[in-house]
């Protein structure tokens, strides 16, 4: 696992120095927006980089467009341009936050727009090298992290079928652990679906970018979620099983994760018992058939993905309000460094606002270790390098570590490590000589400091982040719908239901696993009772549908 870490880290060391040298080479005025784009556009699979390589592009393009003709229009009207720019973002955040396949290109053209505005102000008459500079800039910094993906595709390196094998080995794990250690077991193993289903692709609200290799390995996941279920269920409400029954599911998991025929199913096996959902579910693995299931599952995913804000409407007032005042603040104070305020302060709020929310001291942390600790490396030992070669052993020196925490498993160290990235490249021009290190210097500080004050506020006092009450609204919502699906079970759509409801507990869950250790004691009760009730669903939707068929026949 470290080498693969090191690996890709070093690759993103590699892509971001290729883009700088090749956005230097190229005459850009601000080459560092280059790396930026690389940091932006770096992710797990080849095919989540592709996505994030062209929303990148075209959101860029789109945002960089509507302020070059905000500029152009109302340079001379700084108030109307600072309404008209808060009114922007505010759209574009409300966009962002309730579109889960388009989110990110949202975001590019809300960045691309705050970008133009904050650079083309200080100087109008250079808007327009300034937007030629931007959009080449990223496209640069996109297309080299992503041709790097195409020719040096680390996360081939262990194959799905292998993960999904390793996957149901630990099923076997459940038959002999004790009931307490059950709850554990299953969170455990949601939570590693969730990463590769992450790692398989990240748009998972519209199929038609996905491949049939990567459909098929998302619905076998799937599958592999259902037997989990299942088997979870089973083993909670029978503590002491019969040996037979319990030889027959080890056989059953060990011949699935060995690819081998099914065991015959006992002769007492009784028809819509959870032995035989079991049995369903791995014929349907091992057939590939889970496929249709997952796709509707994942139809409700941008249906659901605004529910992990408070609200995307008050949100986004919030965000383009904040715009709109930073541009206002900087406007009448002349805060030194206020266009990374607006830049910075915007694009953090609104990045903490989707549905698992980041913690303002994750975004600020990596402001203040950047300015205080790496920002000075640009500042004295940079510019005194006197070759090429030097700089790159000094690049390297400096952005392999920031590679190596942004793939790192903890999320608190990646967060870290990304935005403390991106800090360093938008806020540093000292890769060219310059007599101007020490101001500059101080001018990024002084816009942290501007940061610091906003965002917290904007974070704490007007949009308050109170997980426990999120998790407890979602689980009241979840039992209304689950006594919906037992009082109707006939007349619903069962696939579509269990799809909604299924999304609806990756929320709790991702929920549950932000709050203190304290609290999650009090709620880990009532959750492992969540793949008992879903059980319990089907169980009783099955029974309904054998009946209308068998009246149906007679």
């Amino acid at each position: 696992m470290n080498r693969l870490r090191f690996w890709r880290s070093l690759r993103l060391t590699v892509a971001i120095i290729l883009s700088l040298f090749l956005a230097m080479g190229l005459g850009m005025h601000n080459p560092l927006w280059a790396p930026t784009s690389v940091l932006m556009v770096e992710a797990g699979t080849v095919g989540e980089a592709q996505m994030r390589w062209w929303q990148r592009i075209a959101g860029t393009v789109l945002g960089v467009l509507w302020g070059f003709f905000l500029i152009w229009h109302f340079v001379q009207r700084p108030e109307q341009l600072i309404v008209l720019c808060g009114l922007s973002a505010f759209v574009l955040a409300y966009a962002s936050l309730t579109h889960f396949a388009w989110q990110d290109f949202w975001r590019w053209v809300l960045v691309g727009l705050l970008v133009m505005l904050c650079y083309g102000i200080l100087n109008p008459m250079g808007s327009f090298s300034v937007m030629v500079d931007r959009i080449g800039c990223v496209f640069i910094g996109a297309t080299t992290i992503y041709v790097l993906h195409i020719l040096w595709p680390l996360e081939v390196g262990r194959s799905h079928q292998e993960q999904q094998q390793a996957l149901l080995r630990s099923l076997q794990g459940w038959l002999d652990a004790s009931p307490e250690a059950l709850p554990g077991h299953f969170f455990g193993l949601l939570g590693q679906l969730r990463m590769l289903r992450f790692r398989l692709s990240r748009n998972y609200g519209d199929y038609h970018v996905l491949h049939d290799p990567q459909r098929k390995a998302i619905g076998s996941l799937y599958g592999v979620e259902l037997l989990a279920r299942h088997l979870y269920a089973w083993r909670v409400k029978c503590p002491q099983p019969q040996p037979a029954e319990l030889e027959w599911v080890r056989a059953l998991i060990a011949a699935l994760s060995e690819g081998a025929l099914l065991p015959a199913a006992p002769s007492a096996l009784r028809s819509g018992s959870l032995l035989s959902l079991m049995q369903q579910d791995a014929q349907q693995l091992q057939a590939g058939h889970s496929c249709s299931k997952s796709m509707l599952r994942w139809q409700w995913q941008n249906r659901l993905f605004q529910a992990g804000t408070d609200s995307p409407l008050l949100s986004a007032l919030v965000i383009g309000g904040v715009c709109a005042a930073s541009l206002q603040i900087w406007h009448y104070t002349g805060w030194p460094g206020g266009n990374l305020v607006v830049l910075l302060a915007t694009v953090s709020l609104l990045m903490s606002q989707y549905a698992e929310k980041v913690p303002t001291r994750l975004f600020m942390l990596p402001l203040f270790i950047g300015s205080l600790v790496l920002f000075p490396i640009f500042v004295f030992v940079l510019p005194q390098l006197g070759s090429d070669d030097a700089l790159i052993i000094m690049l390297v020196a400096v952005y392999l570590p920031l590679a190596w925490l942004l793939h790192g498993s903890n999320r608190t160290l990646a967060v870290v490590g990304s935005l403390m990235s991106v800090m360093i490249n938008s806020g540093s021009s000292n890769y060219i000589p310059s007599e101007l290190y020490v101001q500059r210097f101080f001018v990024m500080c002084w816009a942290c400091l501007g940061v610091g004050l906003l965002f917290p506020v904007a974070q704490h006092i007007l949009l308050p982040d109170d997980t426990e009450q999120r998790l407890r609204n979602h689980f009241a919502v979840w039992q209304r719908e689950w006594r919906h699906w037992m009082l109707q079970p006939y007349q619903t759509d069962m696939t579509r239901k269990a799809a909604q409801m299924e999304r609806r507990t990756d929320i709790i869950l991702a929920l549950y696993g932000r709050l203190p250790k304290n609290k999650q004691a009090n709620w880990q009760a009532k959750l492992a009772q969540l793949p008992l009730l879903m059980a319990t669903c089907q169980q009783w939707s099955y029974s309904k549908r054998t009946e209308s068929v068998t009246v149906h026949h007679q």
